[in-house]
Formats: C-alpha cells, sequence, structure tokens
C-alpha cells in the first residue's frame, strides 16, 4: 500500500479580495438601491415640509354687470394680485417638519440596515464558495491517491505479491473517491455561480485560488456602499497555525453573548429605525389632534379696475375661516394612537430580534471553534490511524479492507476539517457585521 497523504490547504480567491466582493455585492443589490431611493424620497418629502408655510403669489380677475337703468349696463372690472398664505400650516409646520426628520432618519436607518443583510449575505456566499473550492482540491487529491492506490495493487496482483481482493477494494475505492469529487465539483459551481451574481463579477475572477495563511476577513466596514473607516472586526489582529492544514484560520478574540448583544442593541439600525419610526407616529398624533382647529386662510394684495365706472386702485385682504364639523379629527387621532401602538411594539420586536440573531452568532462562534479543534483532533487521530494501518498491512498485520476503511475516515477527516475552518470564519466574519464592527 502506498502511504502517502495529502495535505489540506485553506484557499483565497487570488484576484477577488473578500472586501472588494462587499462593495461589489452593495453596488449591486437591488435591495439597496431601493433602500436609497427610500432615503431620497424621504429627503424629498421633508423638503416638501420645511416649505409648507412659503406664501403663495394670488391673482384674481373679476368682471360683472351692475346695471344702468335705462341705459346699458356698467361692467365692473377688477384685478387683484396678491400673496396668500393658510395660518393653520404655521401651527402646523414644526410638528410636520419633525415628523418628516424622523422619517428621513428611519429611512436611512433601513439604508443601513440593507446594507448590513447585504453584507451578511455576501459574507457567507464569499466563505462558501471557498470552502467548496478547497473541499473539490481535497476530494481531487483523495481520487488522486486512490487512483494511485489501485495502480499499486494491480502491480503487486500482477507480480503474485496480492490477492485480487486487494484490488477490487482498491478498484471501489477510486468508485467512491470519483463519485465524491463529482459531488464537489457540482458544489463548488453552484457556490461560485451564487458569489458570481450577487457581486456581478466576470466569472474569471473567481477562477484563480492560492493557498493563504490566514482566511480572508472583513477589514473594512461599508458604508454606503463605499469603503469606510473602520477597521478591525473578523481576525482581531490574530492569526494561529492549525496543525496538519497548510494554512491557518483567523483567532481573535470572541465576544459572549451577553457582550455582543449589548454593542449590537446600541448599534443596531433596526432599533434606530423603530424607535425614529415611533418618534415620528408622535409628531403625526399631534397633527391629528390639530385638524379639528378652524383653518383660516389670509390673502393680502392690491386691487385695480372699475367699479361702477369708477377707477378704482386700493390694497385688499381676504380672511376665510373654515370650521369643520363631525368627528373626523378625533377618528383621525385613534387612527395615529393605533399607529403608535404598533410603533411602539415594533421597537421591542427589533430589539428582540436583534438579541436572539446576535446571541446565537456569538454562541454559534464559540461551538464552532471548539468544533473546529475537534475536527483537527479527529484529522490528527485518523492520519495516524492510516499510518499504523498501512504499516501494518506492510508487516502482514493489517488487511487491504482495513486500509481502505482508514484512508476513507482519514479523507472524510481532512474534508470535515476544511469545512469547521470555513464554517467558522464565516461565523466569525457575520458577527462583526450583525454587532456593527
Amino acid at each position: 500500500m502506498i502511504a502517502t497523504m495529502f495535505v489540506a490547504a485553506a484557499l483565497s480567491f487570488a484576484n477577488f479580495p473578500l472586501d472588494e466582493a462587499l462593495h461589489r455585492a452593495v453596488d449591486n443589490s437591488p435591495d439597496v438601491v431601493a433602500a436609497s431611493a427610500r432615503v431620497a424620497q424621504s429627503a424629498a418629502a421633508l423638503g416638501v415640509a420645511r416649505n409648507l408655510i412659503s406664501p403663495s403669489l394670488s391673482t384674481a380677475y373679476a368682471q360683472a354687470p351692475q346695471g344702468n337703468p335705462p341705459g346699458p349696463d356698467v361692467i365692473a372690472r377688477t384685478l387683484t394680485v396678491g400673496l396668500q398664505t393658510n395660518i393653520t400650516d404655521f401651527l402646523n409646520y414644526g410638528p410636520t417638519v419633525r415628523q418628516n426628520v424622523l422619517l428621513m432618519s428611519a429611512s436611512r436607518a433601513d439604508f443601513a440596515t440593507a446594507l448590513r443583510t447585504e453584507r451578511v449575505r455576501t459574507v457567507g456566499l464569499y466563505y462558501d464558495a471557498l470552502r467548496t473550492r478547497a473541499i473539490a482540491d481535497a476530494r481531487s487529491q483523495a481520487l488522486g491517491l486512490a487512483t494511485a492506490q489501485l495502480d499499486a495493487a494491480q502491480k503487486r496482483f500482477a507480480a503474485g505479491d496480492a490477492p485480487q481482493l486487494d484490488v477490487l477494494r482498491a478498484d471501489v475505492a477510486v468508485a467512491r473517491a470519483t463519485a465524491d469529487l463529482e459531488t464537489a465539483r457540482v458544489a463548488d459551481e453552484n457556490a461560485l455561480e451564487a458569489l458570481r451574481i450577487e457581486t456581478a463579477v466576470p466569472a474569471s475572477m473567481l477562477q484563480t485560488t492560492l493557498p493563504v495563511s490566514s482566511l480572508p476577513s472583513v477589514q473594512n466596514v461599508v458604508k454606503n456602499g463605499r469603503s469606510g473607516g473602520v477597521t478591525g472586526g473578523v481576525a482581531g489582529g490574530t492569526t494561529v497555525s492549525i496543525p496538519g492544514l497548510a494554512n491557518a484560520a483567523p483567532f481573535g478574540n470572541v465576544p459572549s453573548a451577553a457582550t455582543a448583544v449589548t454593542t449590537a442593541l446600541a448599534t443596531r439600525a433596526e432599533i434606530s429605525s423603530a424607535t425614529a419610526t415611533y418618534n415620528a407616529g408622535v409628531a403625526a398624533r399631534e397633527l391629528a389632534q390639530r385638524t379639528g382647529l378652524p383653518a383660516l386662510t389670509v390673502t393680502g394684495g392690491y386691487t385695480t379696475g372699475t367699479d361702477s365706472g369708477v377707477p378704482i386702485g386700493a390694497p385688499s385682504i381676504t380672511a376665510a375661516l373654515n370650521i369643520p364639523f363631525g368627528a373626523a379629527a378625533h377618528d383621525r387621532v385613534l387612527i395615529e394612537e393605533a399607529r403608535l401602538a404598533q410603533a411602539r411594539a415594533q421597537i421591542e420586536v427589533a430589539r428582540r430580534a436583534v438579541t436572539l440573531e446576535v446571541a446565537a452568532s456569538a454562541r454559534n462562534v464559540t461551538a464552532l471553534r471548539r468544533a473546529s479543534a475537534a475536527s483537527t483532533r479527529a484529522r490528527q487521530g485518523a492520519q495516524a490511524e492510516l499510518a499504523a494501518t498501512q504499516l501494518g498491512y506492510r508487516n502482514g498485520a493489517s488487511s487491504s479492507l482495513e486500509v481502505v476503511i482508514a484512508r476513507q475516515t482519514y479523507d472524510q477527516t481532512v474534508v470535515d476539517e476544511l469545512g469547521a475552518l470555513y464554517d467558522l470564519a464565516k461565523a466569525r466574519a457575520t458577527l462583526a457585521v450583525e454587532v456593527g464592527q
């Protein structure tokens, strides 16, 4: 039996760093585009609110017969030019502007949430693509060794040094390794396609991977689709080699679930959005309470023309008072009260969602660190078992079946170790995004 073992390697895209993937995904995200449009819409609505008290130009022309029996009718003609304003708009100006300022704050927070959601999704797709590529490479190496094992068994059988059963077992191992490789290649193609679509990059940018000393991590926080000035996050500045792997994964200090939740509650945009929406509802309720007040419209200007055949020209003023009847104003207040109750509940919904999400992510990182260490120990044990079984086979103490089983176990533990490695890196990056780093 051949004693060669392959060494798995952590991979990174040679031409596509993680930060660039995040930037491209944000720029390509329809959710982010929609959220940005809502911010622009809110800004325009705020501009409208701030101009509510601007007076409007008012012009009026009147022509009316006034009679002149027994002669022809005298025609009165007047032209009035002036400014018109609604006093009620002055009274509502403060709460109207305040409401729109808060709604714009909510839309900006929603935009930040869209950015965070897109970054979390891209982090997952990025690490999944690297994991499937690394596993496909490991499966390819395993198939190469299984094929070499079959060739060696055939030669030993031809020389009379091994039974045909060894050839049959080696052939089965090759078939299994081939099936595993095909499955891994399909997973690799699917993962790469998902990442390519999300980031809108040419497929050629994702074809070349290189072994790395540490897995790629989030180094910059994306703000408004561009690289921000905050650094740090996933790697925590620490890189530790993993025995048995040709490369390493980032291992920094992992915050406790309580610490992560406290940080997230203070920074997450979902809570800011819900709070701003509630405060905007308070202003909307105040406006609803004022709808029952009389509406006074005042127009002032200058009137010129003829009246009863006599030329006229003097300043003029008109005041119109509209007094509403019925319970419509009261019902509008009830509507806003109900919306306030919903907005208040949404704050609690957002806090609970963030608490559960971030606490689960923090615990997930801790668990995956242990799982990654355990997978490394499992691979080391399988490697030692395979070496001992191969030595026993050469000395006649082990059968070819035991060698095949030991090799398959080793191959799987290598794949498991790679999977745990990338799952941990993805979990750390996700947690960093979720707590606002």
